[in-house]
């Protein structure tokens, strides 16, 4: 009896020490994924890292929506100063060329970038650094051309040679953010560089307009001199915004999640060894097969909203709209605030809720429903057959604010879903790869839809 006494209480003490054991080993297990999580072993991120990410939420969100809009800064300055451009270049057709010139060096730098890998050799920092010394020295230039004794061709073309190094520019800076943002758990990061995007917008046109009235004032009676002052003051500063930018930049790569989450994007790359450019390829196809409906809808929803505004809205305006000196002041704002305000909405509203009731299949078809508002824009063209207002100009021109600000509700909202919830659909090492993708239908999209537009108003298209 004593023997078999013996026994259990071996036995049992034989049990009670595999449990710990067992105990022991998971608990070095808990700490090994929480500090070791490099070895993609698992695609769950650690619960340490995800509080760090909570603790510095809001740091990150309003970082992140900075640098977008410093990016979106630099490429809106290019586009918003068309009275300066008008009053220094009259001979030469800025309000259609400066958005083609600007977007298709970002298309292109972005592919290169992303299709030979060089943005991964690069590294997100020296992205930066390139991209907003680019900034400067164009912001410089422009300045430069307008003090130097050259002739309107000269002096046209090297600004519109420094808007397409901005556009370059751009592909260093904006993917570099999206790639960040992509590697966290939700879209909330993603969709501050979405609202950055447009706050920038918005922001850009108030100051450009507010320069200019304390420059010139009300009644402004050297238009020439107040239009060009106020557009330097406006573009030097883009230099204090660069500087500010980097150093930004900076310090979010210091915050221990986000460096956390970077070198382990780093490691994924790594752990398959040096990748040849037919992997790197492979592996865009294997994650765009993934990703198909967001892809599309990314593009589609971009190559509508800038082949169809401003343009054909400006274009639709009657003539008699414009017929005192302070009409364009009046008339056109009104419509490019009006998209820009519904673009902001849009995007704001793209919350969890948002979220679940549109699914990715919902905004691919809705994305290409939306060039219904092409026929809808021409209802309010008096060249074109499809016009239906008669003489009530001001009715059509009030139609053309409403149309615009449902496009840009719209578009901000259904593209901050898609971009945001797109690198979700596939594991953590391929987020990076994601949202490269994503950006580079962003991209396409604005090149494609821009110049759609410069050809519907160049070659008169539906009467325009």
């Amino acid at each position: 009896m004593k023997s078999r006494s013996v026994v259990h209480l071996t036995q049992a003490f034989a049990r009670l020490h595999t449990a710990d054991m067992e105990t022991t080993y998971h608990e070095t297990l808990d700490v090994k994924e929480k500090d070791l999580a490099l070895d993609g072993h698992s695609d769950e991120i650690p619960q340490h890292i995800l509080d760090e990410i909570h603790q510095y939420r809001n740091m990150i969100y309003w970082s992140l929506l900075f640098l977008d809009g410093s990016v979106m800064w630099a490429y809106y300055s290019c586009l918003s100063a068309q009275d300066y451009y008008a009053s220094a270049f009259p001979d030469v057709k800025f309000s259609f060329l400066t958005t083609p010139v600007l977007t298709w060096p970002l298309s292109i730098g972005h592919i290169i970038q992303m299709w030979f890998g060089y943005d991964r050799s690069l590294g997100n920092m020296k992205r930066v650094i390139i991209g907003y010394a680019i900034f400067a020295i164009c912001c410089v230039l422009i300045i430069l051309q307008g003090y130097l004794d050259m002739d309107q061709t000269a002096g046209a073309t090297m600004v519109l040679i420094c808007f397409g190094f901005v556009g370059a520019a751009h592909s260093l800076t904006e993917p570099a953010y999206y790639n960040v943002a992509s590697l966290f758990p939700d879209a909330h990061f993603t969709n501050a560089i979405q609202v950055g995007n447009v706050t920038a917008g918005i922001l850009n046109v108030i100051l450009a307009a507010l320069i200019h009235l304390a420059v010139g004032g009300v009644h402004d009676t050297d238009k020439d001199h107040s239009v060009k002052l106020a557009f330097f003051i406006f573009m030097a500063m883009l230099l204090v915004i660069c500087a500010g930018a980097v150093y930004v930049y900076w310090r979010l790569e210091k915050v221990p999640c986000v460096r956390y989450l970077m070198d382990r994007a780093a490691a994924d790359h790594l752990k398959h060894g040096q990748v040849s450019l037919p992997q790197l390829w492979a592996k865009f196809f294997r994650v765009g097969k993934v990703i198909v409906m967001p892809l599309v809808a990314q593009f589609m929803l971009f190559f509508c909203s800038l082949a169809l505004f401003p343009g054909i809205g400006i274009a639709s305006i009657h003539p008699s709209l414009f017929g005192t000196q302070s009409g364009p002041w009046i008339v056109s704002p009104g419509l490019i605030g009006a998209f820009n305000f519904g673009d902001l909405v849009g995007r704001l509203g793209s919350t969890k809720a948002a979220v679940n009731c549109f699914s990715m299949r919902f905004c691919f078809i809705f994305s290409i429903l939306r060039w219904v508002w092409l026929p809808l824009l021409l209802m309010t063209s008096v060249n074109n057959s499809l016009y239906a207002f008669g003489d009530n100009h001001w009715g059509a021109y009030a139609f053309i604010v409403v149309l615009y600000l449902v496009l840009g509700v719209t578009g901000g909202l259904f593209s901050t879903i898609t971009i945001g919830m797109a690198p979700l659909l596939v594991p953590q090492e391929d987020r990076e790869a994601a949202a490269a993708l994503m950006v580079l239908a962003l991209f396409l999209g604005l090149s494609s839809g821009s110049t759609f537009g410069w050809g519907i108003s160049n070659n008169h298209w539906f009467g325009l």
